[in-house]
């Protein structure tokens, strides 16, 4: 267990924590899960955004500071319509089957939004509505120039999407994950800081997640 600071010096990496959780999380897949602490928690773990938000003492409660996560920068055409995201390099999934820690691209982002809003190749498919569409409200198209950029169009001026890239209810995820299952319900295979660990995992009783070793991403304050 980790133990309690003494205060002073830099952080160090190792050590295990030990929280709990009130249920067990019973489905992986954002799009269509209830919300539970269990699901959430596990996304929010595992997974990673676009974007994400600063949080700690110097940010007001009613204040939303937006900071680089998957994406490292970010354009916004002057009739808010078009949202344009350069992506960090060397970003990489968890290195577990069917997805082998691979680098994450544009074809990924892509592919995730169009899959959580229910468009583009999706938009004629028989799975079921997803949970937050509205974060896509009036997406008409996605383009992916070249594999670190990704371009959002909107038919209206829409302001809200960048707080909503940042959402943990809507990450990047693996589409040999949904190619394989059918959706990512019962395989939980991000981008994020920590992998589940299935083997040491015990529904009931604990849920293991473990460091990600190949995770690069450093938000800049």
């Amino acid at each position: 267990p980790v133990q309690p600071s003494s205060g002073g010096g830099q952080p160090q990496s190792g050590g295990t924590l030990n929280a709990a959780m009130r249920s067990d999380p019973f489905d992986f897949d954002p799009t269509t899960a209830g919300i539970s602490l269990g699901n959430s928690n596990s996304w929010a773990t595992a997974h990673e955004s676009l974007l994400t938000v600063k949080l700690g003492p110097d940010v007001n409660f009613n204040e939303t500071v937006l900071l680089p996560a998957i994406a490292e920068r970010w354009e916004i055409s002057p009739d808010a319509k078009t949202y344009t995201f350069h992506l960090r390099k060397g970003v990489r999934f968890h290195d577990l089957p069917p997805v082998n820690g691979r680098e994450v691209t544009a074809a990924d982002v892509k592919w995730t939004y169009e899959y959580a809003s229910r468009t583009g190749q999706h938009k004629d498919s028989k799975l079921p509505p997803a949970k937050f569409s509205q974060y896509f409200e009036a997406l008409e198209s996605i383009e992916t120039p070249n594999p670190s950029t990704v371009v959002l169009k909107f038919g209206v001026p829409f302001a809200p999407f960048l707080s909503n890239a940042a959402e943990f209810s809507n990450p990047i995820m693996a589409r040999e994950v949904f190619d394989q299952d059918g959706s990512h319900k019962e395989k939980l295979i991000g981008a994020g800081p920590f992998y589940l660990d299935v083997a040491a995992s015990q529904k009931g009783a604990r849920w293991v997640f473990k460091k990600h070793p190949n995770y690069s991403i450093r938000y800049r304050n």
